[in-house]
């Protein structure tokens, strides 16, 4: 579907999500129900839940033997059906099947042992200890999705195992452990895990409303492999304005956390870098007058963060019902903010940054000059804004904007080639790429 203009009302979901609510110190806490819940017992369980988020983007775009126009689809952008157990209160699994994709695929499936909240075992298909973002599932992003900065959500999760636990009701909650280390979906030939951990500092829970709600963290990733895909660059709409380069030897990434929830507003940032060597990795590349492979190729860095804020005006929320541990969900597995909104207005506005590139080294060697940084310095700063209305616990219509400026203009998704190569072509880089989206989400 292609226009210039496109405006849409789309068909809410007329369900009703049913709530469960009890009674803790005065104060209601509220949370989604189970879609199907069955019970033997204390501690044991087995529950079904899923969450269907159906978009409409709109971005510019060039297309081949086309031209520039505004590239208007609709998308499911996931149909995830989730089942769960506990068994006495300290064996848990989780199997998570997404449907939106044309064949479905196993987004986690683990098994948890734990004995003690300080400590438990985690198996399986897990989410990667790695950033606060990556920890959420679709329906907990406020803005649709997670920052420029964290790749490929194919990324977020691996296979391997965790160590896990929290210590005081979840003041200090931790993760470590060991997964495959692939990266972007790429074929497994890596015969040395991957070292993670996050490490997180909440507030006291008794420090009430307004701090209870804070909480620190770092995490951190170390691998070392053969070659495999680096860091890819996506937009929310999809485009890939980075494809992943090859990539050999270590990888590290650091990254720091800051999220701040009250009854009704919340503030995230987080900052990261990551460190890909290019070990053994050869370009071929024009040296002089005649084409040599060039190696020793320098680092690839990957450098960004954003700053989040969510304001609820008005309507019901969620009290603190869960409190994440290291592994980025809590002691019934649901992640996501304190305090999330049921029904009512909300605001979210977001701005982040990403720069990525291995530097400037060029060799003079006897044939000419090796140019052994060959990637491109770039940047990307991005500003986004969005309305989200929450109709009853679960239903939700988000509509959002977001403002993408290029340094490197070539990578915009509606970036038009030159029609000519007698001179040099300038790529403006000032020029700002605009995306709306309307998302349409129900959660059970």
């Amino acid at each position: 579907m292609r226009a210039s203009l496109v405006v849409a009302i789309p068909l809410l979901f007329l369900v009703t999500a049913a709530t469960a609510s009890a009674e803790e110190g005065g104060a209601g806490v509220s949370r989604p129900a189970d879609l199907l819940t069955w019970r033997h017992g204390e501690g044991n369980a087995l529950s079904l839940r899923g969450w269907l988020a159906a978009d409409l983007r709109a971005f510019p775009r060039t297309e081949v033997d086309y031209g520039r126009s505004w590239h208007v689809e609709p998308a499911l952008a996931s149909a995830r059906v989730s089942s769960r157990f506990e068994l006495r209160k300290v064996v848990r699994g989780r199997l998570d099947l997404e449907l939106a994709e044309a064949s479905p695929d196993v987004q986690e499936a683990w098994f948890e042992y734990r004995p003690f909240e300080l400590l438990g075992l985690r198996a399986g298909r897990v989410k990667v200890p790695f950033g606060m973002a990556p920890q959420l599932s679709v329906p907990d992003y406020r803005l649709l999705g997670a920052p420029m900065v964290f790749g490929n959500s194919k990324d977020f999760r691996d296979a391997g195992f965790l160590v896990l636990g929290d210590w005081k009701d979840g003041f200090v909650g931790y993760a470590f452990g060991a997964v495959l280390g692939s990266r972007d979906v790429a074929v497994d030939v890596n015969d040395k895990p991957d070292v993670v951990g996050r490490l997180l500092l909440h507030a006291p829970a008794d420090a009430g409303n307004w701090l209870s709600g804070l909480h620190l963290g770092a995490a951190t990733t170390w691998g070392d492999g053969p070659t495999r895909h680096g860091f890819r660059g996506r937009t929310l709409a999809g485009h890939s304005f980075l494809n992943p380069p090859s990539t050999r030897g270590e990888q590290l990434r650091m990254g720091a956390e800051l999220e701040y929830v009250t009854p009704w507003f919340r503030l995230a940032a987080e900052y990261t870098r990551t460190i890909q060597q290019r070990d053994g990795v050869r370009e071929n590349q024009k040296v002089g007058k005649a084409y040599a492979e060039v190696a020793d190729l320098d680092d690839y860095r990957v450098d960004g963060g954003y700053a989040e804020a969510a304001v609820h005006l008005f309507g019901k929320r969620a009290l603190r019902w869960s409190q994440p541990d290291g592994a980025g969900d809590g002691h019934g597995d649901d992640p996501g903010s304190s305090f999330a909104p049921l029904s009512g207005l909300e605001l979210c506005g977001r701005l982040e940054t990403l720069e990525v590139g291995d530097g400037d080294r060029l060799v003079d060697v006897d044939a000419g000059t090796e140019d052994h940084a060959p990637l491109a310095d770039t940047s990307v700063l991005g500003v986004m804004a969005g309305i989200n209305y929450y109709f009853e616990p679960g239903i939700r219509l988000t509509l959002a904007w977001q403002g993408l400026r290029f340094e490197d203009g070539s990578l915009a998704p509606d970036y038009v080639p030159p029609e000519t190569t007698e001179e040099p072509a300038v790529v403006p880089g000032a020029a700002w790429t605009h995306q709306l989206f309307l998302r349409a989400q129900l959660t059970i």
